[in-house]
């Protein structure tokens, strides 16, 4: 019977992306799979704050895969994964480079707003902001992060905070 890509996608959504609830597919860390015979090859597009979690990963698509009858070798290859943008954005009238902060009268509490963002799913941009909110955190600078991803926020999953106004005084 041949392998169909199809009951190959549908392997890999059975496998969650390391820290979280959603699958490498759903998350568009899956780029290209391809059939040749019995081998499978996988391209995954991984950004490299998570190489850590690069080889776990591998081995649970692995494990997937290799129980789709017909697979009898799975070979992966990482496609160039970009890392998030970072980007600094000073207010309005304002440049980063003079060190301004917000106008007082929007948030009299927030001195500064650093945005992690990107158009695409799954390159890691929760991770950055929780990385960088714990650093700057353990640096003595008061934080706040918020997740303002409508659709499936992760912060409160790679946090361990769940519900609304949760605080954490964590170093």
């Amino acid at each position: 019977m041949p392998i169909s890509e199809q009951a190959l996608r549908e392997a890999l959504r059975q496998v969650p992306f390391p820290g979280f609830k959603r699958d490498i597919v759903t998350l568009g860390v899956l780029r290209r799979v391809a059939i040749e015979g019995g081998t499978v090859r996988v391209e995954l597009e991984l950004p490299p704050e998570v190489s850590e979690a690069a080889a776990a990963l591998e081995r649970a698509a692995r494990e997937a895969l290799l129980a789709v009858p017909g697979v009898e070798r799975v070979e992966f290859r990482h496609a160039g994964g970009g890392s998030p943008a970072l980007k600094v954005v000073a207010p309005r009238g304002e440049t980063a480079a003079s060190g301004g902060s917000l106008d007082a009268r929007l948030i009299p509490e927030v001195a500064r707003v650093i945005a992690v963002a990107s158009g695409k799913g799954g390159v890691g941009k929760s991770t950055v902001a929780v990385n960088l909110a714990v650093a700057l955190g353990r640096a003595g600078v008061r934080t706040g992060l918020l997740d303002a991803d409508i659709y499936g926020p992760s912060i409160p999953l790679m946090t361990g905070l769940h519900g609304e106004g949760r605080r954490a005084d964590r170093s």
